[in-house]
C-alpha cells in the first residue's frame, strides 16, 4: 500500500513576558523581556497588531486616553497561533509622576561618605530616576534610573560632607522622548553633619574594672591608651564601645585617650577621658572626710553627683555634697564598707568612681560636748549611729556618782541630777550594746557639759 509521513513538532506554549512603559500624549512602549520565541504579536487594540522579533520596543499612541488592555502572544514560523498568550492592562493618558519616596534613611559608613536606603512608591509601569544632592541647593546626581522593582533602594558609601543635609529626589522618565518630570526634594539631617569626634565617651568603674563608652563613628577602628597619673602612657591593644580594663587599682588615677581611623582614611584626633576619684581619710572613729575630683568626658555638663556609702547589700547616699564632705559610717552596713562617687546625668547615663575601702568600728557616736541651756542647740546629749534597743548607758560625775542611766539609744540626758542642773564640768560615760551580729560591745569616754 501506499504511505505518506508527517513530522510535527511538538512545543512548550509558554506564556510570554513582556512590560509596558507610559509616556506622554497617550503613548505606551511595549518591551518584551523574554527569548522563548522567534516572533511576537503585540495587539495594541482590535485591529492593529505588530509582529516583533522583541529585540526593540514596540512603540503605540492610543488616539483617546483611558484603561487599555495589550495582548502580546508567542509566534513560531509557519506554526498554529496556539502558543502562549499575555495580557496587561495600562492607564494611558497625560504623562505624570506617580512615585514617590516614602523614608529615608542615612548613617555613617566613613567619615566622609554615608550608606543610604531610599524607601519608595512606584508605578510598575513607569521608568524613574533617583537623584540625591548634598545641600537643599547642590546640583543633583543621578543614582540610579530605570523600573523600580523593589519597596527601597540601598546606596553605599555616598559621598558627604560635614556641613550640608542630604537630599533625595524621585524624577518620572519618558521613554518616548527623553522627557522628564521631577519630583520633590525629601531631605534628612546628615550624619556627617556634627565635626568629627568621639561623641559621648566617658569612663566608669564597674566593681574593680574601668568599662569605656562611646558612640560608633563610622566603618573603621579605634585605637587608644591609658595613662596612670604619673606614670607613662600604655596603649590598648583592642578598644571598641564597651571595653574593659581588668588591669586597674581603686587607689590610682587614670586617662584614657581614645582615637578612630576609618576606612577612607580618615583620622579623628582622639578624645582624653578621666575617671572620677575618691580619696577619703579618717578624722575619727566611724567618720571620714572625703575628697573627690570629678570624671571629664564627652557628657553633657548637666548632672546630678551623690557620695555613696555602700556595705551589707545597701546603701546609704549624699546628694549633691559639698567637696569635701564628712560622712559617718553606719551600723547596718556592716564592718566591711566602701565610699564611691556616683555622677547621674540628664540622659540617665550613670559614671561611678573607684571604691575606697573603710573598716566601721562599732561603736555609738556621742558629741564631746553639749549645752543644756534651752536654746534648743545642743541641749540634750544623745547616742547616735545605734540600732539596736538593747543598751546600757551610765554617765558618772567626776566622783563617780551615777548621775543618768537609760536603757534606750532613743532617750539622752537633759543635763539634770536629781531635779536640778548638774554643774558643768567633765563627765564619764560607760556603755554596752549589742551589734548587727548580736556581739556585746562596751565602750567608754568622756565628754563636757557647758554652763553659760
Amino acid at each position: 500500500p501506499k504511505t505518506d509521513t508527517l513530522f510535527v513538532e511538538v512545543l512548550d506554549s509558554t506564556a510570554p513576558e513582556f512590560e509596558v512603559i507610559k509616556c506622554e500624549d497617550s503613548t505606551v512602549e511595549v518591551i518584551v523581556t523574554d527569548d522563548n520565541y522567534p516572533s511576537y504579536a503585540v495587539l495594541l487594540e482590535e485591529g492593529n497588531e505588530v509582529i516583533t522579533d522583541g529585540s526593540s520596543s514596540v512603540p503605540y499612541r492610543y488616539s483617546t486616553p483611558g484603561l487599555k488592555t495589550i495582548r502580546v502572544e508567542g509566534v513560531y514560523e509557519d506554526a498554529t497561533r496556539n502558543c502562549g498568550v499575555t495580557t496587561q492592562t495600562v492607564d494611558v493618558g497625560e504623562f505624570t509622576n506617580n512615585g514617590r519616596i516614602t523614608g529615608l534613611r542615612l548613617s555613617r559608613s566613613c567619615l566622609t561618605s554615608v550608606d543610604a536606603t531610599v524607601f519608595l512608591d512606584w508605578d510598575p509601569q513607569q521608568r524613574y530616576e533617583l537623584q540625591y544632592s548634598v545641600g537643599r541647593t547642590a546640583a543633583p546626581i543621578t543614582v540610579f534610573s530605570g523600573q523600580i522593582t523593589s519597596d527601597s533602594l540601598f546606596f553605599p558609601t555616598l559621598t558627604t560632607d560635614t556641613e550640608n543635609d542630604i537630599c533625595f529626589r524621585l524624577n518620572a522618565l519618558s521613554t518616548c522622548n527623553e522627557a522628564v518630570i521631577e519630583g520633590g526634594n525629601v531631605c534628612r539631617d546628615n550624619p556627617n553633619a556634627v565635626d568629627a569626634a568621639i561623641e559621648n565617651a566617658y569612663a566608669t568603674y564597674e566593681g574593680g574594672d574601668i568599662a569605656l563608652y562611646f558612640d560608633e563613628i563610622a566603618i573603621g577602628g579605634f585605637e587608644g591608651e591609658r595613662e596612670v597619673l604619673g606614670f607613662d602612657p600604655e596603649p590598648l591593644d583592642t578598644l571598641f564601645p564597651g571595653f574593659v580594663d581588668r588591669n586597674v587599682s581603686p587607689f590610682r588615677e587614670y586617662i584614657y585617650r581614645i582615637g578612630f581611623s576609618d576606612t577612607c582614611g580618615n583620622v579623628v584626633p582622639p578624645a582624653e577621658i578621666l575617671t572620677s576619684f575618691v580619696q577619703s581619710r579618717e578624722t575619727r572613729i566611724n567618720q571620714q572626710l572625703v575628697t573627690w575630683k570629678a570624671a571629664e568626658n564627652q557628657l553633657a555638663s548637666n548632672f546630678l553627683q551623690q557620695v555613696v556609702v555602700v556595705g551589707a547589700g545597701q546603701e546609704k547616699t549624699i546628694s549633691n555634697p559639698d567637696n569635701p564632705v564628712e560622712v559617718f559610717l553606719e551600723e547596718p552596713l556592716g564592718p566591711r564598707q566602701e565610699i564611691l562617687l556616683r555622677t547621674i546625668y540628664a540622659d540617665g547615663t550613670i559614671i561611678e568612681s573607684n571604691r575606697v575601702p573603710v573598716d566601721y568600728e562599732y561603736r555609738a557616736y556621742l558629741p564631746d560636748a553639749f549645752t543644756p541651756n534651752g536654746d534648743f542647740l545642743n541641749d540634750e546629749l544623745r547616742l547616735i549611729g545605734l540600732t539596736n534597743e538593747a543598751i546600757n548607758w551610765k554617765i558618772y560625775n567626776r566622783w563617780g556618782e551615777v548621775v543618768f542611766t537609760s536603757q534606750s539609744a532613743e532617750v539622752g540626758w537633759d543635763g539634770t541630777y536629781r531635779g536640778s542642773r548638774a554643774p558643768g564640768g567633765v563627765y564619764f560615760y560607760d556603755l554596752t550594746f549589742l551589734n548587727s551580729e548580736n556581739e556585746t560591745i562596751r565602750q567608754t569616754g568622756s565628754f563636757v557639759l557647758i554652763r553659760n
